[in-house]
């Protein structure tokens, strides 16, 4: 895991180093290639459970300054994006005790969705948990602050209409 911000340019670097260093990693070099532009930021990826009703998935989920992405790891240890989704559009709740089973363990998740879909997110300990969570609030509040500035206030006034005699 990093937790570091890295650029996307940096990132694909980082992800070469790291796979040669630990050759049962996932690729992520491609994936890190197309999601390059200036402003964008590798926040911190890993490996999450993501559950819905009764399935369970494993995923590797990267969360950038701007971008949260879903991805399933296939089995030539290469990634396949499920989702992609704007942070704007993302929220996160506490309360996994009154959405998950009571095999959950609310130490280790949290809720997480956007429109029309929610998941339990399962991490491998509380600090990762943590970590994710606190990182996902931050951002996710700093894209809507943006989303909001980019709303413009306009005066709307009724028009006359002159009513013309049949």
């Amino acid at each position: 895991m990093w937790s570091y911000m890295i650029s996307c340019k940096a990132a694909v670097f980082v992800s070469i180093s790291r796979i040669i260093s630990h050759p049962a990693s996932v690729d992520t070099c491609a994936f890190l290639s197309s999601c390059t532009c200036s402003d964008r930021i590798l926040l911190i990826d890993g490996r999450v459970e993501l559950k819905r009703s009764l399935q369970r998935q494993e995923r590797h989920v990267f969360l950038f300054s701007d971008l949260f992405v879903v991805a399933k790891i296939k089995y030539t240890n290469s990634l396949k994006i499920k989702n992609k989704v704007k942070l704007s559009d993302v929220w996160t709740v506490s309360c996994v005790d009154e959405v998950g089973e009571s095999n959950t363990n609310a130490m280790k998740s949290f809720v997480l969705g956007w429109p029309k879909v929610s998941f339990v997110a399962t991490f491998s300990s509380p600090e990762q948990k943590d970590k994710w969570l606190s990182l996902l609030q931050r951002y996710i509040n700093l894209e809507k602050e943006k989303d909001y500035l980019k709303s413009i206030p306009l005066k709307i006034s009724p028009m006359t209409l002159e009513i013309v005699p049949m």
